[in-house]
């Protein structure tokens, strides 16, 4: 690097000869025998170092100097003075000059201070840049935290014991920001690590890997979410943390099960469709028949067996209606023993099947109830079934039993309670069990039958809740207003 260097002396001689010597050094000078020459050399010369003399330096220079220095933030000066002023000048300029040589200026003075300045504006150069480096490496790790914090979705980092060490603004609204916390437990809610755990996957072959899954907010809101998984590395390139990032595409996956579902009760109900049609094929031939022999009875048997053909048609429409769309339920009057027995009537032939006991207890408290009877009774029905279920599965040393209690729940409402001494669920079943095409019956269940349940107990203005353990039984609670609710929409 060639340096500037400006020479500020009135003496004109002295400061060429000052130049000549510094050209053998390798400087670029140039003389300024004046304070307004100073100022122009300065201002389009930008130089690395000043040499003045203290006496061209009165009447304000220094002044003039810390004002203008900014230019050239690096510009070291060097002040010469007389012995004989050199401690006075020193005292007023300290704070501006670099350092002070006596005058007349010998070479290893000047050669030492001109030394010390380059390593000065060589440091500064260097600190200059490190300052930058670190402004940016800011700027880049505040960026990427905004990116991480901001991301419309949910992000978390993951050590090797699956502990959040990370986790972004979105995941921390939705299932806290307790750090440390184990993931399968702020997720799922497990005591144990996810048998196929994306993150454990990817901390054995550093691959990035997906999955789908159902998790559980802080105040039990369940998604369902799509999570890639990505290694962090050291700079060795030992993986020691993994990424762990979830979509949420509950809306999405709603959609396509409310599709499915559609198209699952159609399929079902094509046969049946069919079947209806063919009778009514044949009820219209009786009737064209009977009209072409004026016969009575014909007559009237196929238009009794065509009303009930299209009365049949109608049921079927209005049950495609509810799945494709909210349908209005069709509120009756029906007394809770007659409800209780209809319930039993549906169950007797599974729970005799597989030699279940039933245990009905009704309230005498407990008149009547407003309701689609239709549905409703459908809905308990499953629920009961799948007691059943879980006494069969669970068969061993617990009773073979379901005890089904019809209970007042607070002067308007009425609680059934159906409780089954099978083999318990656990926390993540719990969860689960009533989204649509889960079953923890594997291959031997639909995931319809609670799902669907949920739903018609909801739009009649109930909830469903569920009390269970491993090894402990499972214990369905279901509230249900006696009285129809005020209207409102609902939908699959």
């Amino acid at each position: 690097m060639i340096y500037k260097i400006i020479i500020a002396d009135a003496d004109q001689s002295h400061a060429e000869a000052l130049a000549a010597y510094l050209k053998r050094l390798d400087y670029k000078t140039a003389i300024a025998v004046s304070t307004k020459q100073l100022q122009t050399l300065f201002t389009e010369y930008k130089p690395e170092f000043v040499m003045a003399d203290a006496e061209l330096l009165k009447n304000g220079m220094d002044k003039w100097f810390r004002e203008t220095k900014h230019l050239n933030p690096l510009t070291r000066m060097i002040v010469f003075a007389s012995p004989e002023a050199i401690d006075h000048v020193m005292a007023e300029l300290m704070d501006d000059a670099f350092g002070f040589i006596v005058k007349p200026v010998k070479s290893m003075p000047l050669d030492h201070l001109l030394h010390q300045a380059r390593q000065a504006i060589s440091m500064q150069i260097q600190l200059n840049q490190f300052q930058q480096e670190l402004q940016e490496l800011l700027h880049t790790r505040r960026l990427y935290r905004q990116l991480f914090d901001e991301m419309p979705c949910y992000l978390t980092v993951q050590d090797r014991d699956f502990r959040i060490t990370a986790s972004n603004r979105l995941f921390k609204e939705h299932f806290g920001d307790e750090i440390g916390c184990h993931c399968y437990n702020i997720y799922k809610h497990r005591d144990s690590p996810c048998v196929q755990c994306p993150v454990a996957t990817t901390f054995e072959d550093g691959l990035a890997h997906q999955t789908e899954e159902v998790v559980t907010s802080r105040n039990g809101t369940q998604y369902n979410i799509l999570t890639w998984t990505a290694p962090i590395r050291d700079q060795s390139g030992r993986i020691t943390q993994v990424m762990e990032m979830a979509t949420d595409i509950t809306e999405i996956r709603k959609l396509q099960d409310h599709l499915t579902s559609l198209g699952l009760m159609l399929g079902s109900m094509s046969h049946g469709v069919k079947g209806m049609l063919t009778a009514l094929d044949g009820a219209v031939y009786q009737l064209e028949s009977g009209l072409k022999r004026n016969d009575m009875p014909r007559l009237a048997a196929a238009v009794n067996e065509t009303r009930e053909m299209v009365d049949r048609i109608r049921n079927m429409v209005l049950q495609i209606l509810y799945y494709a769309k909210y349908r209005e339920l069709n509120y009756e009057t029906m007394a809770i023993t007659e409800l209780a027995d209809a319930i039993m009537s549906g169950v007797r032939p599974l729970a005799a099947k597989h030699g279940v006991a039933l245990k009905l207890s009704v309230d005498p408290v407990l008149e009547a109830i407003e309701l689609d009877s239709h549905w409703l009774q459908s809905a308990l029905i499953n629920v009961v079934e799948n007691a059943i279920d879980a006494c069969v599965d669970g068969h061993g040393s617990r009773p073979m039993e379901v005890e089904v209690m019809f209970l007042p729940e607070g002067g308007r409402g009425i609680l059934i309670r159906v409780r089954d001494f099978g083999k318990g669920i656990d926390n993540e079943t719990r969860e689960k069990m009533f989204t649509l095409f889960f079953s923890s019956k594997g291959s031997q269940g639909t995931g319809l039958g609670l799902f669907i349940a949920h739903h018609v107990i909801t739009q009649h203005g109930g909830a469903i809740q569920v009390d269970s353990a491993p090894g402990k039984g499972t214990s369905f609670e279901i509230r249900l207003p006696l009285r129809r609710p005020s209207p409102a929409n609902f939908a699959l």
